[in-house]
């Protein structure tokens, strides 16, 4: 299966602090270049339907591009772009780029291969076209072999060796990851400790204004409760709360005793308030957030960073609720 996008960076920055190497993130257009090598000999373990991004590319996009073809490729990325920015972006620049290759070769319909990728090229670094540098050279080569009804494999390496123009791909490949340590890389902090904990008093958890900022909310969502909630309402109300954080912030995670527990108790007022005051923590937290912020952003280090500081408060929410002594402590439940 293939590496979630906003997880290769990460995944190997992890790998370079277990095994103390300095491992870059590999360029995308490798992946294609052994489809090409093994003439289509592959695994085809790939589909069209299931694209997933970094900072706008795939690390498999090139060969989805080259399986499946052009126009396949932006039918699915339209239907998916609505439910993803990232998606759409990739739709546009490589619908984008297929317009370009067309209005140059009807420009110049003699014009060769070589000729238009230094076309292209001078364009691109130029700053004329930018679509190119936003999808992978093994796409162009794609788009190109349509456009000029050749098979792909016999004019890859023309079109990829004649493109002098440095992609996003491969700027990133060269871009060193750093080190993440299991902490880090697990979203660990020393909040989860809270959960083993009797009591706050006498010890180092520091939870300052959080804690009066979850009881204010707690006792004003105590003023909403209904005393005969749907079970099945109620369970669909948990999970939504808790994907929507975990697909913002990263690393959201309620414990199962926690979970179970809510569901077994929907009917009283202070499990339904517990869950309200988690969803207004969550759409709090979310205001702070950039709106160009990445998912990448949950590994961030910086302890001011607002999704570090929104996924930490959050989860400690969470390891409260799961401490019962701590939870009756700071809720009275």
């Amino acid at each position: 299966n293939r590496l979630s996008g906003s997880m290769i960076r990460p995944s190997i920055a992890w790998l370079n602090y277990l095994f103390d190497e300095d491992y870059t993130v590999p360029n995308r257009d490798d992946y294609a270049k052994i489809y090409i090598m093994d003439n289509g000999d592959y695994i085809d373990n790939f589909t069209a339907d299931k694209i997933d991004t970094t900072h706008g590319l795939t690390e498999t996009f090139g060969l989805d591009v080259i399986q499946h073809g052009t126009e396949k490729i932006i039918t699915n990325l339209k239907q998916l772009s609505s439910i993803n920015r990232d998606l759409a972006l990739l739709r546009d620049a490589l619908e984008a780029s297929r317009d370009a290759v067309r209005d140059i070769m009807k420009k110049s319909p003699d014009i060769g291969i070589q000729k238009l990728c230094a076309v292209i090229s001078e364009d691109v670094i130029n700053g004329e076209l930018s679509c190119f540098d936003a999808i992978s050279k093994s796409a162009v080569a794609q788009i190109i072999a349509e456009e000029y009804k050749q098979n792909v494999f016999d004019i890859y390496y023309s079109v990829v060796d004649n493109l002098t123009y440095t992609n996003a791909s491969e700027r990133d490949a060269h871009t060193p990851v750093g080190k993440l340590t299991t902490e880090e890389y697990m979203c660990i902090t020393k909040d989860d400790l809270l959960y083993y904990a009797d009591s706050l008093d006498g010890t180092s958890f520091d939870l300052g204004k959080d804690i009066l900022e979850f009881q204010a909310n707690y006792e004003e969502a105590l003023k909403g409760a209904d005393p005969k909630v749907n079970t099945m309402d109620f369970m669909y109300k948990l999970v939504v709360a808790l994907s929507n954080a975990y697909d913002k912030f990263g690393h959201v995670h309620m414990f199962k005793t926690t979970f179970d527990e809510l569901i077994e108790n929907c009917n009283d007022p202070h499990y339904q308030a517990a869950l309200d005051t988690f969803i207004t923590e969550a759409e709090i937290a979310e205001m702070s957030l950039d709106r160009c912020s990445r998912r990448e952003d949950m590994y961030i280090k910086d302890a001011e960073h607002p999704r570090y500081k929104a996924r930490r408060k959050l989860n400690r929410l969470l390891t409260i609720l799961a401490n019962k002594k701590i939870r009756m402590q700071v809720f009275g439940f």
